[in-house]
């Protein structure tokens, strides 16, 4: 093991500290650090990161959040719990900028009802940052990417990072959990994307369950599943059924052939597809069948 600081210098060497190593293949492996947002003064306060936090032996009575995305909600909500007042800033109009904004919605309301503050909207001053690692920063995903490597350094494989389909939860109440695209990605990269929406409402166990405030959204094109978001207790257990679909090139008629439970929150999964074979019936192919109802039932009585 060599420590300190490296650089490669050529296409098959690395420099450390003078030393030079010799390689064929070579992986940047940074991890993930919690930086802070250079605003004028917090170098100078005793500020905490997601790394600190939880190291507290003792509950702050007030907290402020900057930033209202998954890791800022969920240490928002934990420590409202807990019981410290709570506030968060946050450069978006709602919490959870990446969520749809009716998915957002839900959970920024019930952080509203359970009283932690929010500050929507502000202006902080720029963050730029620049560095290796992946746009998901989530564990599972280093997890995944590292079993690429070792398959790819290992075994002549050649896998690509860039391939693989990444969910994620956040862990908050109700949870939010997603994969694939989104509808506004999906429009800007000039898909023609379809929605079908099922309301947890619409779904028994959720009624049994008093979880109804919530809902499983799936995208398609043409019949082509391309991503899947949901608001649920469950959506973190739920998001692997659409990742899996979404992973080996799925299509939203295959929920509705595939058995659910009941009573369970997935067969909010079936119903979609339900619907969608729905939506797939062309004009002419509805007639069709209605015209072959029609003679089955008129043949029957005869």
């Amino acid at each position: 093991m060599f420590l300190g600081e490296g650089r490669f210098s050529s296409p098959r060497t690395v420099e450390v500290d003078g030393q030079f190593l010799r390689f064929k293949r070579a992986v940047i492996a940074t991890g993930g650090r919690a930086t802070a947002p250079p605003i004028p003064g917090l170098a100078e306060v005793d500020y905490l990161t997601n790394e600190t936090l939880f190291w507290l032996t003792a509950l702050p009575a007030r907290l402020l959040i900057i930033g209202g995305g998954p890791i800022g909600s969920e240490m928002a909500q934990a420590f409202s719990r807990f019981g410290s007042r709570v506030t968060i800033f946050e450069t978006s109009p709602h919490l959870l900028a990446r969520e749809d904004p009716d998915a957002a919605a839900i959970v920024q309301r019930r952080f509203g009802a359970e009283g932690i503050h929010l500050e929507l909207g502000v202006t902080l001053t720029r963050v730029d940052t620049r560095d290796v690692c992946s746009r998901f920063k989530f564990t599972h995903a280093a997890d995944a990417m590292a079993r690429i490597v070792i398959q790819n350094a290992l075994f002549h494989g050649r896998r690509k990072a860039s391939a693989l389909v990444i969910p994620w939860a956040t862990c908050t109440d109700p949870g939010i959990a997603h994969v694939g695209l989104y509808e506004g990605e999906a429009r800007e990269a000039g898909r023609a994307v379809e929605t079908i929406t099922v309301e947890l409402k619409d779904v028994d166990r959720a009624v049994l369950d008093d979880d109804t405030e919530g809902f499983v959204r799936v995208h398609h094109e043409k019949g082509r599943l391309l991503g899947c978001t949901m608001v649920s207790a469950h959506a973190g257990e739920m998001i692997g059924e659409a990742s899996y679909a979404l992973t080996h090139g799925g299509k939203p008629g295959q929920f509705s052939a595939t058995v659910h439970p009941y009573p369970t929150e997935a067969e909010a999964f079936r119903m979609a597809g339900d619907r969608y074979r729905r939506t797939a019936l062309t004009p002419t192919t509805a007639r069709w069948r209605s015209r072959y109802f029609r003679w089955t039932r008129g043949g029957s009585g005869s």
